[in-house]
């Protein structure tokens, strides 16, 4: 079915999700300064702030600003290039991890 198709519909459509790859990196007390690294390597310093033991992130996403956790969150980059917090347990359900190559 075409969006078009389903914009005609009255009830509500079943839609399954393509499957994309998305790069990502665990946020840790341990290697907040690497994430530090990615995320400085495509946004400015006034689009995320870490605290300064690095056990908090504030960043900008196209959702509006996300405050993070330590030890609790991904940092993922999607399709479009964009950052964004994912809680460990969603990356656990949603996403197989693939060994870097």
């Amino acid at each position: 079915m075409t969006t078009a198709a389903a914009l005609a519909t009255i009830a509500p459509v079943t839609l399954v999700a393509l499957p994309v790859e998305v790069q990502g990196m665990p946020y840790t007390q341990a290697n907040w300064k690497a994430l530090d690294r990615w995320l400085s390597a495509s946004l400015s310093p006034e689009q995320y702030e870490f605290s300064p033991d690095g056990s908090q992130l504030a960043i900008e996403t196209v959702e509006g600003d996300k405050d993070c956790i330590a030890d609790e969150y991904w940092i993922l980059q999607g399709t479009e290039g964009e950052f964004y917090p994912c809680l460990n347990t969603v990356v656990d359900r949603k996403y197989r991890i693939q060994a870097a190559s």
